[in-house]
């Protein structure tokens, strides 16, 4: 399943900012109109009627809640599963066992919370450098796969052609692939959830918001063009355990950069 997100993700990135940047907006009025940290328990309140306002609220504050614990241990244990199978790379003989990827997932939790509780007035310093990291790093890797690589897919088979090995029927494919996709813009609330500590949230959340889309749609585009024109065998990264870490090894022919980007 891994392999066949990370394949329709290349043909999913931009029909599925779509709707979510119809999402983001909805909220980023919300957010101008009502700024608050509670976020959407808040705005659910406001808007809905006075007769079941307390229970709507209550509804979805509980979903705000569990969709944050999903959100934290999904994207801690894919990482977890990453640093694994990285190291299977490098040695072959190696078998990741369950036990081990769990522990792995339980360190990055641990560091993350720590973090969180012992240095919090570090964090906006943090989220800073982290991106600038992220777009140097996303510059850094497009120029250098489309630098390095000297195989080029024709254009009617990245625009065209359309190849699905899962077993799904096309439409099922394409739903999860866009899913995929989406799960990139889930935090996109987060800056509502920080409105009582930022001056003049009214104006400033949506427009971070609305700047956290902006961005994610113009670099995507390139960033997933350099990957299909550059991808040289499709079947090798559909079996592959850590699918991104083939493509940047097609595309690049160097272990070592293939490893650095991926992580």
């Amino acid at each position: 399943m891994d392999a066949l997100h990370d394949l329709d993700d290349a043909y999913h990135h931009k029909p599925s900012n779509e709707p979510q940047l119809v999402k983001a907006m909805g909220l980023a009025e919300l957010a101008s109109a009502f700024p608050s940290s509670g976020g959407q328990y808040h705005f659910a309140y406001m808007v809905a009627s006075p007769r079941s306002r307390a229970l709507v609220a209550f509804l979805i504050g509980w979903m705000s809640i569990a969709a944050w614990c999903l959100t934290s241990a999904s994207t801690a244990i894919v990482c977890a599963q990453m640093a694994s199978r990285l190291a299977t790379i490098y040695n072959p003989e190696y078998t990741v066992e369950a036990w081990q990827t769990y522990l792995i997932y339980l360190l990055i939790m641990t560091l993350a919370t720590s973090i969180v509780c012992l240095c919090p007035n570090e964090i906006p310093q943090g989220e800073i450098i982290l991106f600038w990291c992220s777009f140097i790093g996303f510059l850094a890797s497009l120029v250098t796969v489309l630098a390095t690589q000297k195989h080029r897919q024709t254009a009617t088979e990245i625009f065209i052609h359309y190849d699905n090995p899962s077993g799904w029927n096309d439409p099922t494919a394409f739903i999860i692939g866009l899913g995929t996709c989406m799960y990139a813009y889930l935090a996109i609330d987060g800056a509502t959830h920080i409105a009582e500590e930022v001056p003049s949230p009214g104006r400033n959340v949506p427009k971070a918001m609305g700047v956290t889309m902006l961005v994610g749609m113009i670099t995507v585009i390139p960033w997933t063009l350099a990957f299909l024109f550059t991808t040289t065998d499709n079947s090798a990264v559909a079996s592959s355990a850590i699918p991104i870490h083939t493509v940047y090894l097609q595309a690049t022919n160097n272990q070592t950069a293939a490893t650095v980007f991926t992580t």
